[in-house]
């Protein structure tokens, strides 16, 4: 399989957390290219393999402008890989994580698209998932005798996509190739769009939560979300 993935640096504040991300690509079976956006000249290696930067040294590169950079790199390659993926420079995507979702995207309906779940990590070691809130409609689904959790905002910092999901999400202008606000003009905006105007729904596997969880190594927003395990007994109180 070959897969495409790209990634946004901000100034000198994640090159150690961007480095550990291709380090969980580097470990990979498959075929991945791997880009990132920069506003800055910068080396990194996925592996023994340098990855491609593109520098913009613009000052308002940055932020909300710099997360959609990658998306006309992605239209023009959609021919040449079978999976595309955004990624933060701070979200941990790794080995199992793809994996997992390879094996679930089959199981889901075409008009479904399949997140990850991201959480972070508090000084005491306590995870929290903080796009979750005790008082946010979570819902379960059922497809095909399997359970799905439904949220409709599809925060992950992140999207993965197949060539038909990519495919699917172009034609229904789900894409933009300009920055532009979806939700909240932040950078979550690139990675929402094509979840939010792609798909009728975008879950996770109720009963498979722990290979969806991505972290959010930058350690932020432990104040707005509900501990992994209180998220956990959540997904499950719910009734069919």
């Amino acid at each position: 399989m070959r897969i495409y993935v790209a990634m946004p640096l901000w100034v000198g504040e994640q090159d150690d957390l961007l480095q550990r991300c291709l380090d969980a690509w580097a470990e990979s079976e498959h075929d991945v290219t791997i880009e990132i956006d920069a506003n800055r000249p910068c080396t990194f290696y996925c592996g023994d393999k340098r990855v491609h930067v593109y520098v913009n040294l613009d000052e308002t590169y940055r932020g909300f402008q710099q997360t959609w950079y990658h998306r006309h790199r992605m239209v023009e390659r959609l021919n040449r890989y079978d999976l595309f993926v955004y990624q933060e420079g701070d979200m941990l995507i790794t080995r199992e994580n793809i994996e997992a979702w390879l094996e679930w995207v089959e199981y889901i309906p075409d008009q479904w698209g399949l997140r990850f779940v991201r959480f972070v990590r508090a000084e005491d070691g306590q995870r929290y998932v903080d796009a979750a809130r005790p008082i946010d409609p979570w819902d379960v689904l059922e497809h095909e005798g399997r359970r799905f959790m439904w949220h409709d905002l599809p925060f992950a910092a992140s999207y993965v996509l197949t060539h038909a999901q990519l495919k699917r999400c172009i034609e229904k202008k789900a894409f933009s190739l300009k920055a532009k606000k979806v939700l909240f003009g932040s950078s979550e905006d690139a990675c929402s769009e094509p979840y939010i105007r792609g798909f009728d729904r975008v879950v996770f596997p109720a009963d498979d939560i722990d290979r969806f969880l991505i972290e959010h190594m930058s350690g932020k927003y432990t104040d707005i979300g509900i501990t992994l395990e209180e998220f956990k007994k959540h997904s499950c109180v719910s009734e069919l």
